[in-house]
């Protein structure tokens, strides 16, 4: 244990109530810092954000259609490695599930908030006939359209 209180939990006032007040009478005051600091898990945060962020760059960007699994394939191995990393933080000890989780969902906050606010990846320019957005081709000729019809 990293605190170490000291609590006589024998006591039949200390059995079933929350102690709020206590001493911790843990020598290591590393280790203590370290486990006020765990809230939430930067490495869950920022796995999350990262491979879900690629996941969703992936859904748009990655057009090869030689293989229809291919790019699901690759999403599901991107998200399973952020729940890898997610798993290991609480088998190791590094971090409670809770911690874990928050860190979690602020990376995949984060990550949706980037990708539908800040990145480019939601504004799509299709190309139909190898024409931009805003050409029309009718009969073989090609004219720009009026803004209002892009």
């Amino acid at each position: 244990m990293v605190c170490n209180p000291d609590i006589d939990c024998t006591l039949p006032e200390n059995r079933w109530r929350y102690i709020e007040k206590f001493t911790c009478l843990g020598e290591n005051k590393k280790l203590l810092k370290e486990m006020r600091l765990s809230f939430p898990s930067g490495h869950s945060s920022f796995s999350a954000y990262t491979m879900i962020y690629f996941a969703l760059y992936l859904q748009k960007r990655f057009v090869w259609r030689g293989s229809k699994l291919l790019r699901h394939f690759i999403q599901f191995v991107l998200i399973m490695m952020a729940w890898y990393t997610v798993m290991t933080r609480v088998s190791d000890y590094k971090h409670h599930w809770s911690d874990v989780l928050a860190g979690f969902s602020i990376g995949l906050l984060a990550a949706i908030v980037v990708y539908a606010f800040i990145s480019d990846l939601r504004k799509t320019s299709r190309r139909q006939n190898g024409c931009h957005d805003n050409e029309l081709t009718t009969n073989g000729t090609t004219r720009t359209a009026p803004s209002w019809q892009v």
